[in-house]
C-alpha cells in the first residue's frame, strides 16, 4: 500500500472541467503508486453556488420565470454529477470547515489542485484549498494550481511559502508565485491531460448520445463569434449544431441549434468524442478536443475577457492556429479543416506528461 494522499479541489462543483480534473488527478496519483482519494470537503461558498435557491434573488419577472423553468434541468444535472462521483471518484469520508483539521491524521500528504484553487474569489476566501488546515508543512503540495487573474494577499503568500513543493498550471502563474514566495515553482499539465485517450474512453457513454454527425459547441463564457461561425460551418457541411452550456440558461434561444443544459459528465465527454467539429471557449473543452483528436477551434477573446489558459496550452503543444480569433501572423483565416499534426502534438504532450509525472512521483515517493 502506497503513501496515502488526499486531493483537495472543487470536485463538488457542478462543472464538467472541475470534476474531470479532480478525477484525473486522483487516478494519476494511483498510477504513480499512491493510495489516493479525493477529500470530500464541502465548501459552504461552492455548495451555495449550486443550490436551487440561487434564482430567488432575481430582480425581474423574466429572470424569475427563467429560473423556475430551469429547475428540472438543474435537478437532473446535479443528480447526474453526484452519480458520476459515486461511481468513478474515490472519496474520503465527508469533511467541512468544522472538522477538516481531523483529516491530518488520515493522510500522509495533501495535494491541492488543479483548477483555480488559489483564487480566493472562486471559493469565498476558503483557505482550506491552500491546505491551511494542515500544520505539517512537509505534507503540503500543490499540483497545477491556478489563480486566474487573482492577486494573493500577504497572508496568502505566507501560506504558499509554507508548502513543501509548489506546482502551477500556467507559466504566468508560476512566474508570479515564484517571485512572490521566493520558492522554486513547477509548471505542469492540467491533470486531465495526464490520462490517455484510452483511459478517458473507459469513462464515456457506451452508446453515442447523438446518432447523426454534428457540430458541437461548448461554452462557459459569453461568446463573441462562436455561434455565428458555427452557423456558417453547419450550412457549408450540412450538419446540425448541438450547444452545451456550463450553466442552465433557459432564456437562451438560438434558431436551428439544439440546446443542451443537463448532460451527465459521461455524456459531456461523449459529445466531444463523437463530434465532427468542436467549437469552444472552455479550457477543458479545448483539452478534450485535443485528447480525442478532433477538428476544433477555441475562441480566446470572449465577452468575459481573454482566455490565457487556453492560449498557453495551444502554444505549448504547437497548435496556435486552432483559434477562432483572427490574429495577424498566426491565424489570418479560419482553419478548422486544416490538418492537425497530431504526431507533433503527441511528442510535445509526451514531454510535458513525463515532466508532470516526475513531479507527482516526487510527492508519492
Amino acid at each position: 500500500m502506497g503513501k496515502k494522499i488526499g486531493v483537495m479541489t472543487f470536485h463538488r462543483a457542478i462543472n464538467y472541467g472541475a470534476l474531470m480534473q479532480g478525477y484525473a488527478l486522483v487516478e494519476k496519483l494511483k498510477d504513480c503508486g499512491a493510495n489516493s482519494s479525493m477529500i470530500d470537503y464541502k465548501c459552504p461558498f461552492i455548495e451555495n453556488a449550486y443550490r436551487l435557491t440561487w434564482g430567488l434573488n432575481k430582480k425581474t419577472i423574466t429572470g424569475y420565470t427563467t429560473w423556475i423553468k430551469s429547475i428540472p434541468d438543474q435537478i437532473r444535472k446535479k443528480k447526474r454529477f453526484r452519480k458520476f462521483m459515486k461511481k468513478h471518484l474515490t472519496l474520503s469520508k465527508g469533511y467541512n470547515k468544522d472538522n477538516i483539521s481531523k483529516c491530518e491524521k488520515e493522510f500522509d500528504g495533501f495535494v491541492t489542485g488543479s483548477d483555480q484553487v488559489w483564487n480566493m474569489q472562486v471559493c469565498g476566501n476558503d483557505k482550506n484549498y491552500m491546505l491551511d488546515f494542515s500544520k505539517d508543512n512537509s505534507k503540503k503540495y500543490s499540483y497545477a494550481a491556478s489563480i486566474g487573474g487573482y492577486v494573493l494577499s500577504e497572508d496568502e503568500i505566507e501560506i504558499a511559502k509554507s508548502f513543501n513543493k509548489i506546482s502551477m498550471r500556467e507559466k504566468s502563474a508560476s512566474d508570479y508565485i515564484a517571485n512572490a514566495t521566493g520558492k522554486e515553482v513547477h509548471t505542469d499539465l492540467d491533470p486531465t491531460l495526464l490520462l490517455t485517450k484510452e483511459q478517458w474512453e473507459r469513462v464515456i457513454c457506451k452508446k453515442r448520445v447523438i446518432k447523426k454527425p454534428y457540430i458541437f459547441i461548448y461554452s462557459v463564457h459569453p461568446q463573441n463569434r462562436m455561434v455565428e461561425y458555427a452557423y456558417k460551418l453547419a450550412k457549408e457541411k450540412g450538419l446540425e449544431i448541438y450547444h452545451l452550456h456550463n450553466r442552465v440558461k433557459k432564456d437562451l434561444k438560438e434558431d436551428n441549434v439544439h440546446l443542451i443544459f443537463d448532460s451527465s459528465p459521461e455524456q459531456f465527454l461523449s459529445l466531444i468524442h463523437d463530434a465532427e467539429y468542436v467549437i469552444t471557449n472552455s479550457f477543458h473543452g479545448t483539452v478534450f478536443s485535443i485528447i480525442f483528436q478532433k477538428q476544433f477551434l477555441s475562441e480566446l477573446e470572449t465577452k468575459g475577457g481573454f482566455n490565457n489558459r487556453v492560449w498557453e496550452l495551444l502554444c505549448k503543444l504547437e497548435i496556435k492556429r486552432r483559434i477562432l480569433d483572427r490574429v495577424p501572423g498566426i491565424n489570418d483565416g479560419i482553419v478548422i479543416d486544416e490538418e492537425i499534426d497530431w504526431n507533433t502534438v503527441d511528442i510535445n504532450m509526451k514531454k510535458e506528461r513525463e515532466k508532470s509525472v516526475e513531479y507527482l512521483n516526487s510527492i508519492v515517493n
